[in-house]
């Protein structure tokens, strides 16, 4: 990158410097931790930069294992998720929850991002890896010992928490190990497991519920596997973190000042920022679960604390930006790096591209199992196309940015196909349709996604030194969540404003009354054989359903591809950012 693009795109100050507005810095003023807020706030960053110029190719190797294996227990988990979850919730009779809890667990996934960059710049990468590794554990544990929808619904909240931390995590790396003309190929490496999820996780989940079997044991498997890979990935990063301080006595980390526990507290929770992560959380959930509850509040839309959550929630939303802007002494996201152009546009396509993805993707699933009635292992292998497909064509696209060092073409392609193919998703919704049009569409978007995904992922970190890629990659994991809590928020009003109607509409006049309840259970819905009457009305119904959704996932499609059009295409091979023994 010449030095026109790179200050362009670069942000000038690598600390955040706490010499704002008086009154933003009053708190850590009283708590004496003002001198401290940028202490050692890189120290992460440094530390990475010594082990990858320290240790061999075969701890790379070893790295690059940990970091495949993290995506490929997230793949399998995310295969039960879509492929057991209907059924689990089923067992509950909340087979309509799906968009709900999908949404819950995002609104979750996105608030930890911003200070998880914080804790990998400032502590170290190993030491968010594990930590995340443990909440991952946590929840596959609750999930494997649920006994009600409460239960579950905070082991899928911690499971995706962990996990998504945990795949940050792994992105970061990733960039601290790779040049960046060979970002993707790094990238490609880490989600090639998704090859083996798209056969191995449809038959495990297929496997898990069959009669006779226990499915919490493949959440058993998860919470057994998750911690041998961060006992791994610990030992290589400690013993090379280790031995490069031995070589390097004069790097010393940064002198703790001497505090009171009250003190600790107030440090911790400035230097985090707790206050504004909690605030974003509320008025995120607050605003946005309303739309998927209303229909089964006593009075719709007019309940009062349907209301009352939207008004707060915006109300929090608002409060949010400014607490951020004027009062938070650690703002939770640097601005100066919010308002660099080309990552702002980065981090609006990918909000919109999880908007696309997420207006349609939990319930469809189920729509195959009851429109085509397809078995839930070949429900499950049509659902996991993408992680199928997008794996094997990430590598080739990797490997075409690598040597023509651009990446903005083969991004625009993606884009246009993606909008046309999800645009024709919506003419194959009807009744009817073979069942090898809706497959054929899957491969394309699965073509399509990977480029713009990865398009998402070099972009971003190419428009950002190398101090600022655990910002960048976070800023953009909260960008993906937004999205896809938007996108879920969408589902689900669109699920529980159709569905219920269409039903109530369509059914039988014997079964009007039981409207509900099979509402509320696939396993009801599957009950009555194709082609009687029943089932006729139900998949008109989903029909109808689907049809709304992908409209909207096709809206959000073209203003992605619009703001594509004007992405700077930064030259690739001008900016190396990492160094040592990496991915070159």
């Amino acid at each position: 990158m010449d030095n026109k693009d790179f200050s362009e795109h670069d942000v000038a100050s690598s600390h955040y410097t706490p010499d704002g507005d008086a009154t933003q810095h009053t708190l850590a003023r009283k708590l004496h931790v003002q001198g401290d807020i940028t202490t050692g706030a890189y120290q992460g960053v440094d530390n990475i930069e010594r082990v990858t110029e320290h240790w061999n190719w075969t701890s790379l190797i070893f790295t690059y294992f940990c970091l495949w294996s993290v995506y490929l227990l997230w793949r399998f988990e995310g295969s039960f998720e879509r492929n057991l979850g209907p059924n689990i919730q089923s067992l509950f009779g909340k087979h309509s929850y799906l968009a709900t809890v999908s949404l819950a667990a995002n609104i979750a996934s996105g608030a930890v991002y911003m200070p998880l960059a914080k804790i990998l710049d400032k502590y170290g990468r190993v030491y968010a890896f594990l930590g995340m590794n443990l909440i991952t554990i946590m929840g596959t544990i609750l999930i494997a010992a649920c006994e009600n929808i409460a239960t579950y619904i905070a082991g899928i909240i911690f499971v995706n928490v962990g996990f998504s931390a945990l795949s940050y995590c792994t992105d970061v790396l990733t960039a601290d190990t790779s040049v960046l003309a060979s970002r993707g190929i790094g990238l490609a490496i880490t989600g090639s497991g998704s090859i083996i999820t798209g056969f191995g996780g449809a038959a495990a989940a297929a496997h898990a519920f069959a009669p006779g079997q226990n499915w919490r044991w493949a959440y058993g498997a998860l919470s057994i596997c998750t911690p041998v890979v961060g006992v791994i990935m610990g030992y290589v990063l400690f013993t090379y973190d280790k031995r490069a301080r031995k070589d390097h006595p004069e790097v010393a980390p940064a002198s703790k000042p001497h505090r009171n526990i009250v003190q600790e507290i107030g440090a911790f929770i400035v230097e985090f920022d707790l206050i504004g992560v909690l605030i974003f959380i509320s008025g995120e959930v607050l605003f946005l679960l309303p739309f998927s509850i209303a229909e089964s509040a006593p009075h719709g839309w007019g309940t009062g604390y349907i209301i009352a959550m939207i008004v707060v929630g915006f109300v929090l939303l608002v409060a949010f930006v400014l607490y951020e802007k004027y009062i938070a002494p650690v703002p939770v996201a640097d601005w100066k790096l919010l308002t660099t152009p080309t990552l702002l546009n980065i981090i609006v396509i990918n909000c919109l591209l999880s908007i696309a993805i997420s207006t349609w993707d939990a319930y469809f699933s189920s729509y195959l199992r009851v429109v085509y009635g397809q078995s839930l292992k070949d429900a499950g292998y049509i659902n996991s196309v993408t992680n199928t497909v997008s794996p094997i064509w990430t590598f080739v696209v990797a490997f075409v940015i690598r040597y023509t060092g651009r990446y903005k073409w083969l991004f625009f392609s993606g884009g246009v196909v993606y909008t046309l193919f999800v645009g024709l998703l919506i003419y194959f919704r009807r009744p009817g349709t073979h069942i090898g049009l809706i497959v054929m569409c899957e491969i394309f978007l699965a073509f399509a996604q990977s480029q713009v995904i990865l398009g998402v992922q070099v972009g971003a970190v190419a428009a950002v030194n190398h101090r600022q890629v655990a910002a960048a990659i976070g800023i953009l994991g909260v960008s993906g969540y937004i999205g896809n809590a938007l996108g879920d928020t969408i589902q689900g009003a669109i699920w529980t404003n159709s569905l219920p109607g269409e039903l109530k509409k369509r059914l039988p006049d014997d079964l009007k009354p039981k409207w509900d309840d099979i509402y509320g259970d696939i396993q009801e819905q599957l009950s009555f054989p194709m082609g009687s009457p029943a089932r006729t009305a139900i998949i008109d119904s989903y029909a109808v359903a689907q049809t709304r959704m992908l409209i909207a996932g096709t809206v959000s499609a073209f203003v992605m591809l619009c703001l594509i059009t004007i992405l700077k295409d930064i030259k690739l091979k001008e900016n190396p950012q990492a160094k040592g023994k990496v991915i070159g």
